[in-house]
């Protein structure tokens, strides 16, 4: 397809207030995903590629989304004021052919490719899509815009495209976002599974997720990423705890949706509610109320830990092996001019173990431009040496990717990935090596692996241009 793609993610209503007081409503989360991964991934699906995200919060959002990889796509960000005309809009996009416009901050199924199916063949200038008669939040612009200031309306005589049930939630109040919650839990979403496995009917969990001795009567129960179920909670209903949240041991919820990094104490009853740190939200009345009580509620202070991952001990085992390995770097150099005459060394750029301000650094980690895997990363021991790197420890996450799920996770050359799946494992099933190494994470399991490293050095597959 080449459709020019706008997502707006301006919004700047407080009908989310105190959700959105540290973030955008498009990066709340609702059911393990924030609510503009729901149109990303949309977009992905449907084959677009490209597309420009404007908002008055372009630095978080480029932090959270990163250049779109993650999803297939190539993302570009422009800042503007809060809640710009379309007609502004429109004229940020360069370029020529039809442009879909939409809302970024809703949460939606699966329908974009739906829409633009029905819409092909019109010959309209503009067609909106609504679902059950209520604006979805998706406009395909193929001419001049002439509809002022506001948003593509029915009520407005625009020509429209109706799609029926897509599981649209505009998220203009507290309880249509309780509501976009419950449904991305119970898998309501046309085309969309909840972001997690299922380890047990009724129980949904994402990666490090802890729900031992969860009791769930008569419900569904939703764990985001690296969130906390203490032994003896209850559960009724749907329930959905958001990435890195804690529910205290003896607890019952019943119908409630637990935000990200928020604390819920021992024997606390929740029913039919919203927890944002200390905020408890009435979902029929979307009444707000302060708990001062932090044993109830509140927010979990997560300080940022000491990097301890770049240790003295990874940095004296790296410089040992750059001194074993000095013979075999001429024949690296050798490999890579006659793979590549042009560049016998390239860079990437790779999120290091080290800490800054506003999260980790990057470095350049370069490569032999050879084939041999060997040979190909020997130049990774420096970053090892400076403590960008650990000998044992993860894949490292691109620079300019967005990875959340590996913020706590030591980065090394060797690990899960290289040692304990095939060439043939998929993606998800490196992840999950990844994920059990994270937790066992211990000085036993590192020294078994930096052994198992050494020892592959004299296999083939170390050697095979294949591997």
């Amino acid at each position: 397809m080449n459709h020019r793609v706008i997502i707006l993610a301006d919004r700047s209503g407080a009908e989310l207030t105190p959700l959105d007081r540290e973030t955008c409503p498009a990066l709340i989360e609702v059911g393990g995903r924030t609510v503009i991964e729901y149109t990303l991934e949309d977009l992905a699906e449907c084959g677009l590629r490209r597309a420009t995200v404007i908002s008055n919060r372009v630095e978080k959002l480029r932090e959270q989304l990163g250049d779109g990889s993650r999803w297939g796509l190539d993302l570009s960000f422009v800042l503007t004021r809060p809640e710009q005309t379309p007609a502004d809009s429109i004229r940020r996009a360069a370029g020529k052919g039809p442009l879909l416009l939409i809302r970024g901050d809703i949460v939606r199924g699966r329908c974009i490719a739906r829409f633009l199916e029905a819409a092909k063949d019109k010959t309209w200038r503009t067609v909106a899509a609504v679902s059950d008669r209520f604006d979805a939040g998706m406009s395909l612009v193929q001419g001049e815009w002439t509809h002022g200031c506001t948003w593509p309306s029915f009520e407005l005589g625009i020509h429209v495209v109706e799609l029926g049930d897509i599981g649209l939630h505009r998220l203009e109040t507290m309880a249509d976002l309780h509501s976009a919650c419950m449904a991305a839990a119970r898998g309501d979403l046309p085309g969309v599974s909840p972001a997690g496995r299922e380890t047990e009917k009724g129980l949904v969990t994402g990666r490090l997720s802890q729900t031992d001795g969860v009791r769930i009567e008569d419900g569904r129960l939703y764990v985001g990423h690296a969130a906390k179920v203490a032994p003896g909670v209850k559960i009724r209903g749907t329930v959905v705890i958001g990435s890195g949240a804690l529910v205290d041991e003896e607890a019952y919820l019943e119908e409630t949706v637990v935000m990200p990094g928020s604390y819920v104490g021992r024997h606390v009853e929740l029913r039919n509610a919203i927890i944002a740190g200390s905020h408890l939200i009435r979902v029929d009345t979307g009444a707000t109320m302060e708990v001062a009580d932090d044993f109830l509620l509140s927010p979990l202070r997560q300080e940022k830990r000491k990097m301890r991952w770049d240790s003295w001990w990874d940095r004296l085992i790296g410089v040992c092996l750059l001194i074993l390995s000095l013979p075999l770097w001429p024949l690296a150099f050798l490999t890579s001019l006659f793979a590549s005459s042009g560049s016998p060394l390239v860079s990437r750029s790779l999120r290091s173990n080290r800490l800054q301000e506003g999260g980790r650094a990057q470095f350049a980690a370069w490569e032999w431009n050879t084939p041999v895997p060997l040979l190909r990363y020997l130049p990774w021991l420096l970053p090892v040496i400076s403590g960008h790197l650990r000998i044992v420890g993860i894949r490292p996450a691109p620079a300019h990717g967005a990875d959340p799920d590996r913020t706590d996770a030591p980065a090394g050359i060797v690990g899960p990935a290289l040692l304990d799946v095939g060439a043939e494992a998929t993606e998800e099933e490196i992840m999950l090596g990844e994920t059990v190494f994270l937790e066992r994470n211990n000085f036993s399991q590192r020294l078994r692996y930096l052994v198992r490293s050494i020892v592959s050095l004299f296999s083939m597959k170390a050697w095979n241009p294949a591997r």
